[in-house]
């Protein structure tokens, strides 16, 4: 599938071919700074294996295959060691379980998602609540809430904290 060796921490963007998905790219293409968004859901790789930890219909595990030829992007933070990835996990670990904040995307939609509510994260904010629990440092700053896909991939692609293992279909 993807011939590139995996390590717990390391984080992903995917595209969703499907109507949620070419909804989220439209909002986000209409949002950012550079009129392009590719891919709409992001994700955490919990192990060489490629599983994962992601925001789908509910908080969960789940496993990168699922991902198989569609578009995928895989990041790692130049920081990321199992000290750093276990002070990550256990910040976010508890919201497993937990039913995926469908309201949350209106209030991307309108421009409102700085409104947060404890434990009640998309996607790209669980995958940023990581990063920055980890120990990397974010142009959100300390504010996971509000990120959307599109801008964590603008940020992993720039920021020298961040190395493209990589893109292309899975």
């Amino acid at each position: 599938m993807i011939d590139v060796a995996l390590k717990p921490g390391d984080v992903f963007a995917t595209s969703n071919p499907h109507m949620l998905g070419w909804m989220i790219n439209f909002v986000q293409t209409m949002q950012s700074d550079d009129c392009s968004s590719t891919y709409g859901h992001c994700g955490i790789i919990t192990s060489a294996q490629g599983e994962t930890f992601e925001a789908l219909w509910k908080i969960r595990p789940g496993m990168l295959e699922a991902y198989k030829g569609k578009q995928i992007l895989i990041a790692r933070w130049t920081g990321m060691n199992e000290n750093t990835f276990k002070l990550g996990m256990l910040d976010i670990l508890g919201q497993s379980g937990q039913w995926y904040p469908f309201g949350r995307l209106f209030l991307h939609l309108f421009g409102l998602p700085k409104i947060h509510r404890k434990n009640s994260e998309v996607c790209s904010e669980l995958t940023t609540h990581f990063l920055i629990k980890a120990g990397a440092t974010m142009r959100s700053g300390q504010n996971w809430y509000g990120v959307s896909p599109d801008e964590l991939v603008d940020e992993w692609r720039i920021s020298r904290h961040f190395n493209i293992i990589f893109e292309g279909t899975a």
